[in-house]
């Protein structure tokens, strides 16, 4: 395993296994609300991406739509590659009122009944927290999430 692969594997383990996300009544409104916002800035922090304080998954997808640098809209299997070299690639889907967002894990596709296709393998954090397929994250019954994929700016000599 490569370093920048363990090192996205330890993160994202820390990440996933942390009690601070797990769901639970945040704001005092009826529901339970869940964390995949905070679980993702806190990913995007260890990377030195600071983007996305303080934006709830809605608000991250917008910001991903709209072009930011070292950032790019990817297919579901380049996004797994991406991954699997232990790069950033992230999966979302905006959904009214609450969208969700989850990294991709570092390891081979899996198939999925409910999308009956080969699926990347993510870090969640949401109703359930751990490492799953992307179906178990993302109902196929709301359509097809988008894949991002992170690098960073190569500095010149």
């Amino acid at each position: 395993m490569s370093d920048r692969v363990g090192f996205l594997h330890n993160l994202l383990l820390d990440v996933v296994s942390d009690r601070d996300y797990i769901k639970r009544d945040i704001d005092g409104k009826p529901g339970d609300e869940t964390c995949c916002n905070l679980a993702f800035n806190r990913i995007c922090i260890a990377y030195g991406i600071f983007s996305f304080e303080g934006k709830m998954a809605n608000g991250i997808l917008e910001t991903l739509r709209g072009g930011l640098e070292g950032w790019a809209e990817a297919t579901e299997h380049d996004a797994s590659v991406h991954a699997n070299m232990g790069e950033l690639a992230v999966v979302g889907k905006e959904y009214p009122g609450h969208g969700h967002i989850a990294v991709l894990w570092p390891d081979k596709m899996q198939h999925s009944s409910t999308f009956k296709r080969q699926v990347p393998m993510v870090a969640n954090v949401g109703a359930e927290n751990g490492i799953m397929r992307m179906s178990g994250a993302f109902a196929a019954s709301k359509g097809e999430p988008t894949y991002w994929t992170y690098s960073r700016a190569k500095k010149e000599d």
